[in-house]
Parts: structure tokens; sequence; C-alpha cells
């Protein structure tokens, strides 16, 4: 069982804003907030979701979301994709990492500019079984090729798609 957070650090990434669903926001101590990409790859194209929440709501990117407390990414990468598409994955192997950091609209009086940093860690996983359909966090799914993709994308799709495809 997982240990306590320290005295005065706040775990919980998510919070609920009116007419907004969950929206991220900055951890106290200024950390990274850790998430995870399900990068499937399915004959030639990539597996792809448009978010219905923030951050990058109403772009088009993969599957995931954050590691909960005590979660590994493999694990956590295979429940969002199960969660968002009803795709059952295995054998998550890490890809590749995407910093999406988030600026403020204007710096605050001490001069930082940044709103929330998400360390996304991309993970490759095998189809394993199920059909997809778009469900939790996701508006809609499709597959893609790297040279169709649609648009909007989110933070460094294209480049994690073409990594996932060439191994």
């Amino acid at each position: 069982m997982p240990s306590d957070p320290p005295e005065g650090r706040t775990i919980s990434l998510e919070t609920d804003l009116p007419g907004t669903g969950r929206h991220s926001r900055p951890t106290p101590d200024g950390a990274p907030l850790l998430s995870v990409l399900a990068v499937v790859v399915h004959d030639g194209a990539v597996l792809l979701v448009r978010r219905a929440n923030p951050p990058q709501a109403g772009a088009w990117g993969f599957p995931g979301g954050k590691v909960e407390l005590g979660e590994t990414a493999a694990a956590a990468a295979l429940r969002e994709l199960y969660e968002e598409t009803g795709l059952h994955g295995g054998n998550p192997r890490a890809l590749a990492a995407v910093d999406l950091i988030e600026p403020v609209a204007s710096a605050d009086p001490q001069g930082r500019g940044t709103a929330a940093h998400h360390l996304m860690l991309a993970l490759r996983l095998d189809w394993l079984g199920g059909r997809p359909a778009a469900a939790d966090d996701a508006l809609e799914l499709c597959w893609a090729a790297p040279d169709r993709l649609p648009q909007p994308l989110c933070a460094d799709v294209a480049r994690v798609a073409c990594a996932a495809l060439k191994g």
C-alpha cells in the first residue's frame, strides 16, 4: 500500500470547475503532472481520440490521462486505453516523453509564467481485443495514418505517431 503524501503536498491533480468538467491545475509545489499516453498501432494507423476535457480539449491525441498514486505507468496506460476506447491492450513499452507546458495569460508578480506542466509518458501498446468506441473523456475516436492525421492535434502527436510506426 502506498505511503501517505508528504505533509502539505496535495496529490489530487484535478478539480471540478463549473461548466468545464475536469480541469488540470498545477501542483502546489510546482512539480509536473504525470500522465500517460496509450499509443496503439493497427494496420499502419494509430488510434486517436478527440479530447473532451482540458488540457487541449477538442484536439486529437492518444488515449491517456493521469497516473494515480501507487499505479505504474504501464497499468495507467492500459486503464486509460480501456476507459476511453473499450480496447484491451498489452505489452506496454516506453516510446517517448512529451512535455506540455501551459503558459498563463500574463505572468504573476514573481514573474512565473507557467500555469501547468504536464509530463506525459507515451507507451506503445499491442491491441489485444475489444471493439473501439469513444467513452469517458473521449468525444470520438479514429484510426489515422501519420500522413492523414485529423486536426487540430494535441502536442507532439505527429512525432509520437511516426515513432510508434517505426518500431
